[in-house]
């Protein structure tokens, strides 16, 4: 992603907005870090409670997360169009991680406002 976009992003969860295509790119970058977790999940499944209940945590966060993302965008979108949307986010157009927890929380204190731009 380019510095201006990411400047722009960061903007608009500065001012306390989102968009659609920012809430695009928190489920693309929210969709490989489920994956890991789901991965080690089941790569540590034996090793106890100690090394798996970590990943059962993430993974149900991240769960959690896309659930709320994804709620927000049903009032619009169907979820095939939304998969859809997901799939053409390319690898460098994906956001930061601390970008997206930032949109995360907006989502959760319920403190933003949904914009068309």
């Amino acid at each position: 992603m380019k510095k201006e976009e990411i400047q722009h992003y960061s903007h608009l969860v500065e001012n306390k907005k989102i968009n659609t295509r920012l809430l695009i790119l928190c489920l693309a970058n929210l969709e490989p870090r489920i994956s890991k977790e789901a991965y080690f999940r089941s790569k540590f499944k034996n090793g106890g409670i100690s090394c798996n209940g970590c990943y059962d945590y993430q993974l149900k966060l991240y769960m959690d997360y896309r659930k709320q993302i994804n709620n927000l965008l049903l009032s619009k979108y169907s979820k095939n169009t939304i998969n859809e949307m997901i799939n053409q986010v390319y690898e460098t157009d994906k956001i930061t991680n601390k970008l997206c927890e930032s949109v995360i929380e907006l989502i959760q204190s319920n403190d933003y406002c949904l914009t068309d731009s």
